[in-house]
């Protein structure tokens, strides 16, 4: 069955409105922005800007044994909520989400709903996205959670690029 793209959020283009029951919207909290040392160094505003990505630094990762459903936690880490509301297209069952991303060097992220932890994924240098399965097209809020590296005080460095949404 072919894949019909229903949006596309970028951290330029972060919302998407079609009409009721088809919207999606990408937060981003916690990311970093450097001086413009030069005209391509990228960890700056202008680069990030020009590039549609943004930073996340190894340095403000946040503990991966806190509990994120909780808000006071969730707000002090560097993180990428994004929500949908696919309930137009309800005779399909399932959603795919590419979140992509450029990792500088090996990074995890913790991927929670709502109600708790869904997933974890390590981000590895030279791949530019994963492939999350869901099968609802309700309402659903997501939250990228920028965490410690096994074995370490420290996170990866990574780009978010953006999330694409698909109907199956």
């Amino acid at each position: 069955m072919p894949l019909q793209q229903v949006f596309s959020l970028t951290p330029k283009a972060s919302y998407f409105y079609s009409g009721s029951g088809h919207k999606s919207r990408l937060y981003v909290r916690g990311v970093t922005f450097n001086p413009k040392y030069s005209q391509s160094y990228r960890y700056s505003f202008d680069k990030q800007h020009t590039s549609n990505e943004l930073y996340f630094p190894a340095w403000s990762a946040g503990d991966p044994a806190a509990d994120y459903t909780n808000w006071n936690a969730l707000r002090r880490v560097p993180h990428v909520s994004m929500y949908y509301d696919l309930s137009v297209f309800e005779p399909h069952k399932e959603v795919a989400l590419t979140f992509g991303f450029d990792a500088v060097s090996e990074s995890r992220i913790l991927i929670y709903t709502d109600a708790g932890l869904l997933d974890e994924e390590i981000l590895h240098v030279g791949d530019n996205q994963l492939l999350i399965e869901v099968e609802s097209t309700s309402f659903l809020n997501l939250n990228f959670i920028h965490v410690n590296v096994d074995g370490s005080s420290f996170g990866g460095n990574w780009f978010l690029r953006g999330i694409d949404g698909y109907i199956a």
